[in-house]
């Protein structure tokens, strides 16, 4: 009897074990917890509203999608979405939280409506896509990295990016709003870009057809390898960069380009440094 009871006590103490390091979703709401399985990221959505919090533990999950004020925040790069997240909040114009923080995408992630102050924060996805014409204000992405594309449509005004990584920036004809890029390793920029910043950026453009246009925009102690670009009464400031070739500087009838205190460079050294930012 003794040995039946040990016996069934360790396989209870097994169990539980096991249920401990399950993928957990915990709905935090007006200071009350709610737990879910690993699959039920969206019944947590759907039970939470305004305000609330939804939690990931580490593990794999189900994609899901956010119509709400919410945050939904993992614990870093191993808390992994199996697929694609939609946002489409309605009823409202401000957002007051980031709404995707701390977690890895294994898909893209597409956000609708307009919205001012939408935050994405330390977070990977393949493609971040922009869908509709609506207009987004005050747009911030913190410490993400974009495996392919990030996408920037003229409706996409006053974005911000800091201490992202960037594969591929798709302006999309970006000629409207203001973008700003602060501490970003950036691979390749496609199409045009205008009154945009750069700080602090180490910028990658390589050739094979994707040519860009950099017109009247601000670089500033940047590190950049230059492929297949046409350049526009842009000020460059205090940056390091190698002008390969296909360049069509003080292209069109847009003005020159102002340069200050600025080394050029063409040392393969130099190059692979660049290399290794974009890569790490």
């Amino acid at each position: 009897m003794k040995k039946i009871i040990l016996l069934t006590a360790l396989a209870l103490t097994a169990v539980q074990a096991k249920a401990d390091l399950a993928p957990t979703v915990m709905l935090h709401h007006n200071g009350q917890a709610k737990y879910y399985m690993y699959y039920q990221i969206q019944n947590a959505v759907n039970d939470a509203v305004d305000g609330d919090t939804i939690y990931l533990s580490e593990g794999t999950f189900q994609p899901f999608n956010v119509n709400k004020r919410i945050m939904v925040r993992g614990a870093g790069s191993t808390t992994i979405i199996e697929g694609n997240c939609e946002i489409d909040i309605s009823g409202t114009n401000k957002l007051t939280m980031p709404v995707l923080d701390a977690m890895c995408f294994n898909g893209d992630v597409t956000v609708k409506n307009a919205y001012k102050q939408f935050t994405l924060r330390k977070c990977k996805m393949v493609n971040l896509i922009w869908d509709g014409t609506n207009e987004f204000w005050d747009t911030k992405v913190e410490q993400c990295y974009f495996t392919n594309k990030l996408n920037l449509p003229n409706n996409v005004k006053e974005f911000n990016a800091f201490n992202s990584k960037i594969y591929n920036l798709y302006p999309q004809d970006y000629l409207e709003g203001q973008a700003t890029f602060n501490h970003c390793n950036i691979g390749t920029v496609s199409d045009t870009i205008s009154n945009s910043s750069f700080y602090n950026c180490c910028i990658y453009q390589t050739s094979g057809g994707n040519k860009c246009y950099i017109i009247g925009c601000v670089l500033k102690s940047c590190t950049f390898s230059a492929y297949d670009v046409k350049m526009a009464n842009c000020s460059i400031i205090d940056c390091k960069y190698n002008l390969g070739n296909n360049n069509y500087l003080n292209w069109g009838a847009e003005g020159t380009n102002k340069y200050y205190i600025c080394d050029e460079y063409s040392s393969y050294s130099e190059q692979n440094e660049i290399n290794q930012n974009i890569n790490s």
